[in-house]
């Protein structure tokens, strides 16, 4: 690492964290956990974490009657955040931050693979939220779940065109924070 000093947009840095952080909070629920990747690519500006482990639950909410993913990253005010008995390792209140992170990208992405209920998850979410598609439910037969969180911030909302090397090495230097807290 070097220090240095660089140019960034707090708010823009903070998308990322949300769902890193989101990652790195499992990691303290699900011992099954092992893997965190994050990518990032310059040329489109999209960004993408996964994780493994037991994943999401692919089912109808009972009292919401729509899929669990769905609800947790598109719905505001549904988070079992809410709750202080559960313990949080790091950023997050209420569960809002990856909901305000689909609100400040042009396109989202939720895919779960949850090995419980043998069922994938995938849903995408475009113009900061405004659109939804259908929900895709398809068999999954994984042995270990997954959950990965894909997104294109809205650049200009951060007066950016795109991401840039600031940027890029920041998030590096936060992955290199998460890899070192993680449990394993």
């Amino acid at each position: 690492m070097v220090q240095k000093n660089v140019k960034y947009s707090p708010g823009l840095y903070k998308l990322l964290d949300e769902i890193l952080m989101n990652a790195l909070d499992e990691t303290t629920r699900d011992n099954t956990l092992k893997n965190i990747k994050v990518s990032v690519f310059e040329n489109t500006g999209k960004i993408s974490v996964f994780n493994d482990g037991k994943g999401i639950e692919v089912v109808m909410h009972p009292k919401y009657k729509i899929y669990v993913p769905e609800l947790i990253f598109s719905h505001l005010l549904t988070s079992t955040s809410y709750d202080s008995s559960k313990v949080s390792t790091a950023a997050g209140t209420h569960g809002l931050g990856a909901k305000l992170t689909a609100i400040f990208s042009k396109h989202f992405e939720v895919d779960v693979g949850d090995p419980k209920n043998k069922k994938r998850f995938f849903q995408t979410y475009s113009k900061n939220l405004s659109e939804k598609s259908k929900a895709q439910i398809t068999p999954y037969s994984g042995a270990s779940g997954y959950v990965k969180i894909t997104f294109i911030p809205d650049y200009k909302k951060f007066s950016l065109d795109n991401i840039d090397k600031n940027h890029i090495a920041l998030i590096q230097k936060r992955i290199y924070d998460v890899a070192g807290i993680s449990p394993s």
